[in-house]
């Protein structure tokens, strides 16, 4: 299922195999020790430790804080290989390219057959592909969808949203829905974006929409407010990074300072959007001066007093 996915998905892929493999043995690290390892944000481990945890693994913390994954597991009749000699194998495998598709493949079995991630296979089963395929078939159709194990952007899972697709955004990135239970729970229309990669499973039902939507324009981070909004913020060359990998259309609006430093010229629909995602990297991201960052910085020490 590998060849299915598109190269962001690849990546994320790859740095799960990575983070598996950092929390099978020793020396183990905590959070940011391994956000630096796997070249993303804090944030973004505690999503892949909530993602390994929702498909069957157990990661710990120890005394030093410190995160590892029990790996204890009797061996099968069907095992061809003694553990010893399959934690070497994989031990080899990880030096060889990504790229190289048989590496991937005996990764895959190895997960499979021995304690190395028993349940990986889950990961890899449902891609946003076969989400799009789905939705597709929804959106067609006029069907109501089930989304099983949504994960969040701040890695909470939920078991079932029930939406009513309305179209896809930043080049089928995201579903923009029609969130069926929140709009019951606020007696009125409410709408979400969800991004297809955090999509364990959708399942097409066959109940009918309820009426017809329209879609809102979403900005950068998925926010649909009312108006446009400006914000210039002084990114680190790794917030810089890691803000054009997940939001590749921020590219466009980002360019170099003196000393290394990035300015990224964003237009927002609201705070939310923006805010979450600086507040996961607070000492790598400054508001600058202009447009509405004086409003947007009240907001953003409004959310962090409130932790």
């Amino acid at each position: 299922m590998i060849k299915d996915s598109g190269p962001k998905d690849l990546k994320t892929i790859y740095r799960v195999f990575n983070l598996i493999k950092l929390l099978s043995a020793p020396p183990y690290y905590k959070a940011t020790e391994l956000a630096e390892r796997l070249e993303v944000s804090k944030k973004t481990v505690y999503n892949y430790l909530s993602l390994l945890e929702a498909i069957g693994y157990e990661p710990d913390t120890n005394k030093h804080h410190q995160h590892f994954l029990p790996m204890d597991r009797p061996r099968n009749a069907t095992d061809g290989l003694e553990i010893d000699d399959a934690k070497y194998l994989q031990e080899m495998l990880w030096q060889m390219p990504d790229s190289d598709s048989r590496r991937n493949q005996l990764l895959l079995w190895l997960n499979r057959q021995y304690a190395m991630g028993p349940a990986i296979e889950n990961l890899t089963r449902y891609t946003p592909a076969e989400h799009r395929k789905r939705l597709s078939e929804a959106l067609e159709n006029q069907k109501r969808v089930r989304l099983i194990n949504y994960r969040d952007a701040k890695g909470i899972i939920s078991p079932s949203r029930y939406l009513e697709p309305v179209a896809f955004q930043q080049d089928y990135t995201y579903l923009y829905a029609y969130d069926i239970e929140k709009s019951v729970a606020a007696d009125k229309a409410e709408y979400r974006q969800f991004h297809l990669g955090r999509i364990g499973l959708v399942e097409v039902l066959e109940e009918d929409f309820t009426g017809s939507h329209i879609q809102a324009l979403p900005d950068l981070f998925g926010w649909t407010g009312a108006e446009w909004l400006n914000v210039r913020l002084e990114l680190t060359a790794r917030a810089k990074q890691l803000l054009v990998e997940e939001y590749p259309q921020a590219k466009q609006d980002v360019v170099p300072l003196a000393g290394g430093q990035w300015l990224a010229d964003l237009r927002i629909k609201g705070f939310p959007g923006c805010g979450r995602w600086c507040l996961g990297l607070c000492a790598e991201v400054r508001v600058l001066k202009g447009g509405d960052g004086a409003a947007f910085r009240r907001y953003l020490n409004g959310k962090w007093q409130a932790f």
